[in-house]
């Protein structure tokens, strides 16, 4: 991934990891920036690996699923919108610790700019540790804080069984916020959710 960065510079990045619902939450941002015009391609862990996600000359938004493997050894990745979505007890073999395992997702913001935004999820055991890190780094970027409760109006507007469950109910938040930052409008995205019909 950071061979991916050196060589996509130009491009906006959009990086998500966590534990569970990263390559459904890539396909609902893939889905969005698509209806809306945006020349977006997902991969990374999900479909084609990163390396092999092509330029074309109209402007590239890549949505690239991210491993703790793969932050693991990152020292130069950078995207203009990283989200952590969820943790839980997982690699532990590989990390050691849980401790250990969000230290290494917490990575994902490290490299991140003054305009860039970082997204966590409030509603997850996990995520004071996360913001405390991110605190304790001083790091630049925008911290967003997700909650799924504050959406009740959009969850309202959205008319697919796809989103009935906990989980994809907080990959579409995600999906909603970060396509809204990158200038989506509210129709847009509202009806790219209700045609969504996620992954085999």
């Amino acid at each position: 991934i950071d061979l991916f960065f050196e060589i996509n510079k130009d491009a906006d990045i959009i990086s998500i990891t966590g534990t569970n619902g990263k390559s459904t939450t890539c396909k609902i941002i893939e889905k969005i920036l698509k209806s809306a015009g945006f020349n977006a391609k997902a991969g990374g862990n999900l479909g084609k690996p990163a390396l092999s996600l092509k330029k074309s000359k109209k402007k590239n938004i890549f949505i690239l699923e991210i491993s703790s493997y793969q932050l693991q050894y990152s020292k130069l990745f950078r995207s203009k919108h990283a989200a952590i979505l969820n943790i839980s007890p997982d690699h532990l073999d590989r990390h050691g610790s849980i401790k250990k395992y969000i230290q290494v997702k917490s990575k994902i913001f490290f490299a991140q700019k003054n305009q860039d935004h970082s997204y966590i999820n409030l509603q997850n055991k996990y995520s004071k540790e996360i913001f405390d890190i991110y605190k304790a780094k001083k790091l630049k970027s925008k911290l967003i804080k997700i909650n799924t409760t504050t959406y009740r109006s959009l969850l309202n507007k959205i008319n697919n069984g796809h989103f009935k469950g906990k989980g994809n109910i907080e990959n579409l938040v995600f999906a909603y916020q970060i396509t809204k930052n990158l200038g989506v409008s509210e129709k847009i995205i509202v009806e790219a959710l209700n045609k969504f019909k996620g992954l085999p």
